[in-house]
Order: structure tokens, then C-alpha cells, then sequence
């Protein structure tokens, strides 16, 4: 029979009549192990859920279960801190919870709570709750409808504390609004480039300043970037770069498109704002963008009155000043000659008084157009004051007399237009100038104000001597200046009044035979006699006067040529003669040759033409060509100064070349020298490779000859046989060697 039978502790346990005592407590021992067991997991449990509140705690979490029966909701400790409530045993019901929702909230949390209700279907909500102290508490709640194991349904949620989130969301949305407000105030364009997506985003005003529409871009720097001005590109992308590199900002001006096509001026301001960790490399980088067009005009217009006269539109005082000093220092690296021409209206007081200071005015625009006019475009035409005005001459040549003759011309040109009649208001009007020039090359800045006083002095000097005139500084250059005009002139003449002669040097053998002569021309001036070549055939190139009187010497050694082919004597001596690389480069120079032989009926074997290495600096095709051209009617061609220019042997083994002349100044010491030994012997044996004959100019004594034939040169010319002579002396040599 089994009966039941009760701890002292509640528990109940059956109980046999024939148990026996050991039996008994046995069973006793294991109940209580079970009852300790039991105890364990409860403080366990009681642990956990402790430790579970300290995290709702720590996280700002709560939690709510939602009675839709009896419209209530009952919220743990955690979830009635974080509304803003004490915690409270009893729960809320669901008007009471709207009571402490704000205002503008109640109806979303109700209609939420409603269509829960309807479809069984959980919700997410951010609400304000109005805390007892009248502040607002940001809450972020989720509601969900779940089933236990007794698949009993019951609506649960969790309550978590979202306010410094929150106002932090707010406070970043005032400060970009303050942001957006002060860049719209201030007229600025903002960009934000992000390397990693790529995306170049800017706002409404930058779109505004280039005239662009959002659909009409891409969220791209390419965008943006082609519609930089390619004078800029390069500058502001280097710019960016090396800042980015640095970890610096930067500020930088440079112009873009606008959508109507003109170029707008912008001033763009941009920093790095996060970088690669790991790189160094910048991941997102921002900045502003100003349109500062405006700005740069009025500091145009400043510059302009600040550097510019205000009646004619020249540089003032002040930037021919700066000007000056920006052609010094570049004349101590070029080595170049410039000028400065002071120039004076003659009496433009009487005209002012005469016609009227706007009349005047009018002179004085008309004055300015017309120097502009008479100069190179790198001159500088600048009004010093009242009737004032100096002209600065820059990269002349770096030859002190070339240099004044180009400055001197230019002064002549101006005061020829400066002296034609004036139209003002239906009036003519006549005016002159005096210009005092003055050059100068490599001097220091601090006679900057020494030049002007010499060109005013110039000026004054001019003045003195009549007016409407040119004066030069220093006397002594301004005699030469005019000798060499007069020279010039007389120059032009000298053709037409037959003052030319052609002289005639011997070349000869190694047994002193003569083989030819060398024409060269003289010229025989009526008042200073016998001009030396050196003077006057420089002046001829740059004049282009060595075109006819290049012209004229071919034909006189032909006609002389034809002259001795009648004489058994001299029939075989060939004619060498001089042409210029601007006379040999003329289109028609072949024709001309060809022409001159035909015409006086010369073997063309016995006419050689002498050229200097210079015209193997340009048209190397054409001269190869000019030459071979010549070469087939047998026209001999010699290669005059050999070893002073610029040969290139690659050009001069195509050459037809008959002959190389050795230079004087090899030949001059070659007795002392040995570097002249060696040159000569170098030159004759290469042109002994290339068979090319060989002629030595400047011998003058027996030493250099015995030199030379010992070198196995056999050909010769200089003051040791005969000097350049007229024709009568050398036709009465040539029969004295016979």
C-alpha cells in the first residue's frame, strides 16, 4: 500500500509502508540535492536578468509590451527612464502614453497603434516625448507582434534613447543651413569632391555663376574641369596636387566658361578634409568657389590709370620707368644694344594757344597714333608729359654701329611722319619734332635716370641745330652715325656713276706659274678715294645693294675673261670670283650665271666661283642643287675660308667642289704655330681623300711657302707673288712671268 507523505519543506514524496529507514533517507538526500540544483538555476536566472536591466541601462534600451485589449502598455524600469517617466509598477494605459508624446506626434503614434490593430503588422517610429522637466527626449521605438510556445499572441516592443543623436542631426542641419546661408550671402560657389566615389557635387550658386542647369552636368570633376581655360589647366591641377600632398589649403585665381562662352575669372579656395590612413593620400577634399570677374576688371582699370596716360592711352612715366629696367636686365643676358628717343613737338604751345586746348588734345592723340605707327612691336611708345613723349628702342643688334643705324632709321621714320599735316576739325595743321637719342647695352639700374637726361640733352641739341631733326648723345657716334648715312647714300650712286673697279690677285703654282687671278671688287670714292671692301660691302648686305652690285661684278670678270681668251697668254687662266649668300640664294642666280656666259662667250670651265661656308647654313637642298646645276656646264666651284665657319661634312662631300681655300689665318702662322700645322696639313690631306685641290690665301713670305709645300700644298695666293692690282698691272705681270 502506497500513501503520500510531506517534507517539513512542502515537498511531497510517496511513501511505502514497508520502506525501510535507509531507503527512506536516501531518498530524503537525493530530494535535497534537486532542491539545491532548483536553487542554482534561480540565481542564475535572477543574475541574468540583473545582468540584462544593467545592459538595457548602459545601451538606452527599454521594453514595452502592448495590451490592445486593455489598451495599455506596460514599460520596465529602463524604457519609463528613457520616455521621460518614473518607473512604476502599474502600466500605463494608451491615452496616457499620448499625453507625454508631443503634440505634433500624438496622431502618427495613434494611427500607427490602430493599423497594428487591423493587420497585426509591427511598426518603427522616431518620437518626441515631453519629459517632466519640459524638455524632449528623442525615443526610436519597434513594435512586434509574436507568438509564445502556447501560441499566445502578444505585441511587444523596444524603447532605446535616440536624443544626442538627434540633436546632433539637428545641430549639423542649422550649421548647414548657417553654412549654405553664409555662402549664398557671400556670393560663393561650394564644391565637395569624394575620391572614392568620385562624385563631384556642388551647389545651386556655382551652378548659377557659370549659367549651368543641374541636368545639363554630371556629378563629376571632368565636368568641371574642361571648362577651365587651357592657359590655366595645367597651373591650378599642379596647384591642387601639391597642396593635397603637403596636408595644405590652398587659394588660387584662374578662369572658366561661362555657358554664354565668355571667360568668367574665379578665385577658388579648397583643403583635404579626410585622407587614406594608411596612403596618406586625401579621400575627400572641398571648397569654394568666387566669381571675381568684377573685381579683376576694376583692378584693371586701376592698373591702367596707375601705368597709363589718361589722354593718349600710352605708358606713362611710371611704366617706361619700369619698363627701362625690365630691358636692362634683359640687355646683360642678350648682350644686345637698345635705344631711348627723347622727342619734343617744336612749338606746339603756339598751336595749343592758336587752336584751343581740345584742339590740342586732338594734336596730341594724332602724335600717339603716329609714333605707334613708325615703331616695332616691341618698342615702347610713352608720353612723358605736356608734348613730351619717348620712344624705347629694344633688342637692336649687338653691333654698336648696326645698332645706331636701326635706331637712327627709326628716328628719321618718325620725324617724316610726325611732320605730315594734321586734319583737325576740318583744319590743316602742321608740326615738326626734335628727338635726342641715346644708346646704351649693359649698365646698371641706377642710371636709369642718367639715360633719360642724355636723351633730353640730345633733345636740346637737336633743338639748337634747327629743329625737326635727329641729335645723337655722345658726338663722337653721332659723326659716325652720319658718315655712315652719307657713305650709304653715296653707295646707291656709285654703280651708276661706274666709280667700281675690279682688282685682280694671282694664284699660282708651286714653280710660281699663275694659274688664275681672283676678281675683287674696289671702289673709288670721288672725295675720299679708295674705299677698303671691309667698309663698304657690309653696308651693301644689309642695304640689299649686294644684289646689283653682285650683278655687276659677274659681268665685268666675264667680259674680262672673254678678253684674255684671245690671248694665247692668258686664254687658260680661270676667273675666281666672290658671291655673297644672299646673292646666291636669289631664285635667279643660275639664270643670271648661264646668261652672263652667254652673253660674253666664255669657256664656263675657266670661271670659278668662290662661296664662303656661311651659305651652308640655310637651303642646304637648294644650294646642293644650284650648284650640281652649274657644275654640269663646267663651272667650277671653291669653298672660300675653309676652316673658320660652320662645315658639316655630311654637306660637304655632296658639294661639287673643285677647290678649298685655306684661310689667311691659318696660313699667318703657320712658320710658329704648330695647332696651323696641323689644321693645314689636316685640311690638305682630307681634301686630297676626297680629290679636291687645295689653294693656301694670305702667303706673304718664303717660310709660310716652304711650310706649305712641305704640307703638299701646291696651290697659292698672296702678297709674296702680287697684290690685288688693277687690270693694267696685272696684264703687264702675267706677260712679265711668262
Amino acid at each position: 500500500m502506497h500513501t503520500l507523505a510531506y517534507h517539513h519543506i512542502g515537498v511531497a514524496y510517496p511513501l511505502q509502508s514497508t520502506i525501510t529507514y535507509q531507503q527512506q533517507c536516501q531518498r530524503i538526500t537525493e530530494l535535497q540535492k534537486e532542491l539545491d540544483k532548483q536553487k542554482k538555476i534561480s540565481t542564475v536566472l535572477f543574475a541574468r536578468k540583473d545582468l540584462y536591466k544593467q545592459a538595457q541601462r548602459i545601451a538606452q534600451f527599454g521594453t514595452l509590451l502592448l495590451n490592445i485589449e486593455s489598451k495599455t502598455i506596460t514599460l520596465n524600469d529602463q524604457a519609463y527612464l528613457i520616455v521621460g517617466l518614473k518607473p512604476q509598477s502599474a502600466p500605463l494605459t494608451i491615452p496616457q502614453y499620448l499625453e507625454i508624446i508631443h503634440p505634433s506626434d500624438r496622431d502618427i503614434l495613434q494611427n500607427r497603434i490602430d493599423h497594428l490593430v487591423n493587420s497585426r503588422q509591427g511598426f518603427e517610429l522616431e518620437l518626441r516625448h515631453l519629459t517632466q522637466d519640459n524638455s524632449i527626449n528623442y525615443v526610436h521605438i519597434t513594435v512586434a507582434v509574436v507568438a509564445d510556445a502556447n501560441e499566445t499572441t502578444k505585441i511587444i516592443g523596444t524603447v532605446s534613447d535616440i536624443t544626442k543623436r538627434k540633436n546632433s542631426e539637428i545641430q549639423l542641419s542649422e550649421s548647414e543651413e548657417q553654412l549654405s546661408s553664409a555662402l549664398a550671402g557671400a556670393s560663393l560657389g561650394y564644391w565637395d569632391w569624394d575620391f572614392a566615389s568620385g562624385d563631384y557635387n556642388v551647389n545651386d550658386r556655382w551652378l548659377e555663376m557659370l549659367g549651368i542647369e543641374r541636368d545639363d552636368i554630371t556629378n563629376t570633376f571632368s565636368d568641371w574641369e574642361q571648362r577651365i581655360h587651357p592657359e590655366d589647366k595645367l597651373t591650378i591641377l599642379a596647384i591642387m596636387e601639391s597642396s593635397f600632398d603637403q596636408g595644405d589649403s590652398y587659394t588660387v585665381e584662374f578662369r572658366m566658361k561661362h555657358s554664354h562662352g565668355n571667360w568668367l575669372w574665379i578665385e577658388s579656395s579648397g583643403a583635404a578634409i579626410s585622407y587614406n590612413t594608411a596612403t596618406g593620400q586625401p579621400l575627400r577634399i572641398c571648397g569654394t568657389h568666387q566669381d571675381i570677374s568684377a573685381r579683376k576688371l576694376a583692378d584693371k582699370k586701376i592698373e591702367h590709370l596707375a601705368f597709363f596716360d589718361h589722354l593718349t592711352n600710352l605708358p606713362n612715366r611710371r611704366l617706361l620707368q619700369d619698363r627701362l629696367k625690365q630691358t636692362i636686365i634683359g640687355n646683360h643676358r642678350n648682350r644686345k644694344n637698345s635705344a631711348l628717343l627723347f622727342i619734343d613737338l617744336d612749338n606746339f604751345k603756339n598751336i595749343n594757344d592758336t587752336l584751343g586746348h581740345n584742339n590740342g588734345d586732338i594734336l596730341l592723340n594724332k602724335v600717339s597714333q603716329r609714333l605707334l605707327s613708325s615703331v616695332r612691336g616691341c618698342d615702347t611708345v610713352a608720353r612723358f608729359g605736356g608734348d613730351e613723349f619717348v620712344v624705347l628702342l629694344t633688342g637692336l643688334s649687338k653691333k654698336t654701329m648696326h645698332s645706331a643705324a636701326q635706331a637712327k632709321l627709326i628716328g628719321e621714320k618718325i620725324l617724316h611722319t610726325l611732320a605730315e599735316p594734321y586734319l583737325i576739325n576740318a583744319c590743316e595743321c602742321h608740326s615738326t619734332a626734335s628727338i635726342g637719342l641715346t644708346l646704351f647695352n649693359r649698365i646698371d639700374l641706377d642710371q636709369l635716370d642718367e639715360l633719360l637726361k642724355q636723351a633730353d640733352i640730345a633733345m636740346y641739341q637737336a633743338k639748337k641745330a634747327g629743329r625737326n631733326r635727329l641729335s645723337f648723345f655722345d658726338p663722337t657716334m653721332q659723326e659716325a652715325i652720319n658718315n655712315r648715312t652719307h657713305l650709304e647714300a653715296d653707295l646707291y650712286n656709285a654703280l651708276a656713276k661706274q666709280e667700281f673697279q675690279l682688282h685682280y690677285q694671282v694664284q699660282v703654282d708651286q714653280f710660281r706659274r699663275p694659274l688664275g687671278v681672283e676678281a675683287l671688287i674696289r671702289w673709288y670714292h670721288p672725295i675720299q678715294g679708295l674705299i677698303p671692301p671691309m667698309q663698304f660691302i657690309p653696308l651693301a648686305e644689309e642695304s640689299g645693294l649686294i644684289l646689283p652690285i653682285g650683278h655687276w661684278v659677274l659681268h665685268a670678270a666675264c667680259k674680262q675673261l672673254e678678253k684674255w681668251q684671245h690671248d694665247p697668254l692668258t686664254a687658260k687662266l680661270i676667273m675666281a670670283l666672290n658671291v655673297s649668300a644672299k646673292q646666291f640664294h636669289q631664285a635667279h642666280f643660275v639664270t643670271d650665271v648661264i646668261e652672263a656666259v652667254k652673253l660674253h662667250n666664255i669657256n664656263p670651265s675657266l670661271l670659278k666661283i668662290e662661296l664662303t661656308e656661311s651659305i651652308l647654313l640655310e637651303n642646304v637642298e637648294e644650294t646642293i642643287a644650284n650648284m650640281n646645276e652649274l657644275n654640269k656646264l663646267g663651272i667650277q666651284f671653291s669653298l672660300d675660308d675653309f676652316g673658320t665657319g660652320y662645315s658639316s661634312l655630311q654637306y660637304l662631300k655632296r658639294l661639287p667642289l673643285d677647290q678649298l681655300k685655306i684661310d689667311q689665318s691659318f696660313v699667318q702662322d703657320i712658320v710658329l704655330d704648330d695647332n696651323d700645322k696641323v689644321i693645314v696639313q689636316t685640311i690638305i690631306a682630307m681634301a686630297s681623300s676626297m680629290n679636291i685641290a687645295v689653294i693656301a690665301e694670305g702667303v706673304e713670305t718664303e717660310e709660310q711657302l716652304t711650310h706649305l709645300l712641305n704640307s703638299h700644298c701646291t696651290h697659292y695666293q698672296g702678297y709674296l707673288f702680287s697684290k690685288p692690282i688693277p687690270i693694267e698691272l696685272c696684264d703687264a705681270y702675267l706677260l712679265a712671268q711668262a
